[in-house]
C-alpha cells in the first residue's frame, strides 16, 4: 500500500464508488488516505499526515490544518508539573511536538503536530471536556 501513489489511490476511489460505502480511511505511519462520497456519488480522496491521538483535515482555501480529537478526554494546554503552555497561538512548531495533551483518567495522551507550522489558534479551552472529532487547534504553514 503506498499512499503516494496516484494511480492507485483512484484504482481505489472507483471501486469505491462502485459500493455502498460512504467513506474509507487507511492510516500509514506518516500518511493518511482518505475517501469520502460527495453528494452526487463522486469519491473524493484526501492524504494527509497521520497524527497521535487526533485527526489532521486540511483546509483547501488556506492550507491550513486543523487538528481534531481523536478521543474523548479533558484538554490539558500544559503538563499538569509544568505550567507554562505547550503550543500557545503565534508559536513555532515542529513535526512531532506536543501541541497539548488529553487527559483520559489518568493517562494523559499527546496531540502532536504532524508537520512544521504556527499555531494559529488554539480551539479549546484548559480542563474543557471534550469528545471525538471535536477541534483542537488549527496549524498555518510556515
Amino acid at each position: 500500500m503506498n499512499l503516494q501513489d496516484k494511480d492507485w489511490i483512484q484504482e481505489l476511489a472507483k471501486r469505491l464508488a462502485a459500493t455502498d460505502i460512504d467513506s474509507l480511511e487507511l492510516a500509514g505511519p506518516a500518511l493518511t488516505l482518505r475517501l469520502t462520497r460527495a453528494p452526487g456519488g463522486a469519491v473524493k480522496p484526501q492524504v494527509l499526515p497521520t497524527t497521535q491521538n487526533a485527526t489532521a483535515v486540511i483546509d483547501a482555501d488556506d492550507a491550513s490544518l486543523t487538528l481534531r480529537a481523536g478521543s474523548v478526554g479533558v484538554v490539558r494546554l500544559a503538563h499538569p508539573l509544568r505550567g507554562e503552555p505547550l503550543a500557545p497561538a503565534g508559536e513555532l512548531v515542529t513535526a512531532g511536538q506536543t501541541l497539548l495533551l488529553l487527559q483520559v483518567g489518568q493517562v494523559l495522551l499527546p496531540v502532536n503536530a504532524p508537520r512544521p507550522g504556527r499555531v494559529r489558534q488554539v480551539l479549546v479551552a484548559s480542563g474543557e471536556a471534550i469528545g471525538y472529532g471535536h477541534p483542537l487547534v488549527q496549524i498555518e504553514p510556515h
